[in-house]
Formats: structure tokens, C-alpha cells, sequence
């Protein structure tokens, strides 16, 4: 879902989750390990100095679907092997 999306809205800058996404976004892949659903829902509706806001872009079903995908995203650092 995320990479496909990336790529249909210029994913240059992309969120990196797993080895998959863009070179200048911030790296997802543990997301869901540090972050609750409110403060994942409260960035991307709001944005943040480094991410755009999305509130007014996305439907609310596609913002409570994200949400729970970045919730997922929990592996350890370690699991993944940038390059490969």
C-alpha cells in the first residue's frame, strides 16, 4: 500500500519503510513501536516541519487506514538490511 502510493504522489520524497521508498523522507520502518495511533493520526492530519499536512487531502477512511498501518510497522531496526 505505502509504496504504491509513494510512487503515484512523487515518491522522491517518500517515508522509507523497509527497504522500500523515497530517499528524502524520514525512515518508518519502526514506527509503530514509538509512536501512538493519536500521534501518527495527529501528523499526518497536521503535518509537521518536515511533512506536509494531509488532513484536508485524505478521506478519513484512508487517514484510519494509514494509521493503522503505520501501527504495524514495528520491526527491529536490526531485521532490515538497507542495499539488499
Amino acid at each position: 500500500m505505502c509504496n504504491s502510493t509513494a510512487r503515484a504522489n512523487g515518491g522522491v520524497r517518500a517515508p522509507i519503510i523497509g527497504n522500500v521508498g523515497g530517499h528524502r523522507g524520514p525512515n518508518l520502518s519502526t514506527v509503530g513501536r514509538t509512536a501512538t495511533k493519536a500521534a501518527i493520526r495527529n501528523h499526518i492530519v497536521n503535518g509537521s516541519n518536515v511533512m506536509p499536512a494531509f488532513g484536508d487531502v485524505l478521506e478519513a477512511q484512508k487517514i484510519n487506514d494509514l494509521v493503522e498501518y503505520l501501527r504495524s510497522c514495528r520491526k527491529k531496526p536490526e531485521e532490515y538490511h538497507p542495499g539488499q
